[in-house]
């Protein structure tokens, strides 16, 4: 069996209640198992993010750009 360690966690009332229906549909075995899925998908999401943000703005860099450059913090990449 894989080892686990026991966490705390405080919800708001929503959260405690979309927790508890995702159970009572029968989806999850119990909020654990619920709560381990969700932070799956957030594992993944920012996996993805740190992939995708550095290319975002590396591309701003590249010659020959013109009007195409990145916007960032409402300034124009190219000064």
């Amino acid at each position: 069996m894989i080892g686990r360690k026991a966490v705390s966690a405080s919800l708001t009332p929503e959260l405690h209640a979309f927790l508890n229906e995702l159970v009572a549909a029968g989806g999850y075995a119990n909020a654990s198992e619920a709560m381990r899925a969700d932070l799956g998908l957030l594992r993944h999401e920012e996996a993805a993010r740190r992939i995708h943000e550095p290319c975002r703005y590396s591309r701003r860099r590249g010659p020959g750009m013109g009007r195409r450059a990145l916007v960032r913090d409402g300034h124009d990449a190219r000064g």
